[in-house]
């Protein structure tokens, strides 16, 4: 999973933010599954048990795998992520009983 932060600003309401962030999520295209964690980063911090900004890498399952990670090394543990999520898809793809039930 990757998070993106999508700020809230000061004064948006709830009936704003939320179609807000759908918006700017369809604008860029983006081909994995995405969630809007209604209040923003707080709602963020809370669920991870996070204390702050940083780079935050949450695996498909919801697992976090680093925190404020930077460089290659943040980069070679996203692309271990993304492995671990291909295989895990077309394991599950390949368990699908036929007709997609």
């Amino acid at each position: 999973m990757l998070l993106i932060d999508v700020d809230r600003g000061f004064g948006t309401s709830d009936a704003e933010f939320v179609p807000a962030a759908q918006r700017i999520l369809a604008a860029h295209q983006l081909s994995w599954p995405n969630a809007i964690a209604e209040q923003g980063f707080e709602t963020t911090k809370r669920r991870f048990n996070l204390d702050g900004y940083a780079k935050v890498l949450v695996d498909w399952r919801g697992i976090v795998r680093a925190v404020g990670m930077q460089g290659v090394a943040f980069e070679q543990e996203v692309a271990a992520v993304m492995a671990e999520w291909a295989v895990a898809r077309a394991r599950e793809r390949k368990e699908r009983p036929a007709g997609g039930e």
